[in-house]
């Protein structure tokens, strides 16, 4: 499970016109492959990344990005915290 604000990659592994837990990867997706992002929503199908805020990745489609960021915040709701 990922928060808002959770640093991930989607994997560069995905297959186009696969099913990952229910949801197809497309091949406008395909272009953020192997790319890091930042968690800036959810739904009940998925995570919206900043990278791509128009589709939905699954939690097959991402990975954490375990990779320390410089100036790190959290998002809390609507306020950015330090």
């Amino acid at each position: 499970m990922f928060n808002i604000g959770d640093y991930v990659v989607v994997r560069d592994d995905l297959i186009v016109g696969r099913e990952y837990s229910g949801d197809l990867f497309s091949p406008r997706m395909k272009k953020f492959a192997g790319k890091k992002g930042r968690i800036i929503s959810f739904t009940k199908f998925g995570y919206k990344i900043d990278i791509d805020p128009i589709h939905v990745y699954t939690k097959e489609m991402i990975k954490r990005d375990e990779e320390k960021h410089e100036n790190d915040s959290r998002l809390v709701g609507i306020t950015w915290i330090d």
